[in-house]
Order: C-alpha cells, then sequence, then structure tokens
C-alpha cells in the first residue's frame, strides 16, 4: 500500500526571513500556522522524510521560528537541514 512507504519531500528557497514581520505581529505562534501555509500537508507526512535544501532562513533568527521547526518535527518522520548561503546572511 502507498501510505505505508517512505516518501522524500524536498524543499528549498523558502526565504522565511520574510515572515518575521507576520510572526512578530502575532501575541502567540501557532505552531503549525507557518509550516502549514509553507509546506502544506500531505496524508503521508508521517512517512516522509523532509529535506529542506538550503535558504529556509536567517540562522540569526532561528529563535524566532522554532515552533516552526517543532511542527515540522511533529508532522514529519526525519526533517533534515542543508543550509544554503542565504543562511549566513
Amino acid at each position: 500500500m502507498d501510505s505505508e512507504k517512505t516518501h522524500i519531500r524536498l524543499v528549498s528557497d523558502l526565504h522565511l526571513e520574510f515572515y518575521k514581520t507576520k510572526i512578530l505581529s502575532m501575541e502567540s505562534i501557532d505552531s503549525s500556522y507557518l509550516s502549514e501555509k509553507v509546506i502544506p500537508s500531505d496524508i503521508r507526512d508521517s512517512n516522509t522524510h523532509l529535506v529542506m535544501a538550503g535558504d529556509i532562513l536567517l540562522i540569526k533568527d532561528i529563535d524566532l521560528f522554532l515552533p516552526f521547526f517543532k511542527s515540522l518535527s511533529n508532522r514529519f518522520k526525519t526533517v533534515i537541514w542543508i543550509f544554503g548561503n542565504h543562511e549566513w546572511f
């Protein structure tokens, strides 16, 4: 059955820094809000390895996006983040 297979989902160039103003204006961050908006759910997510291949966010803002990463970690079997050049800006 297809739902039992392990899948790989690849995303890159999310540039979450453009969501920073929105997140800062929220009184409390719904941990699934951004993850669902940026990476829409799929019924296979629990059997999927998510590979985030660079240019995800500015590493200096990582604390602000911890709810985003926690939500992804709860949704996917594995989350792998490979830094790109924009992480270092």
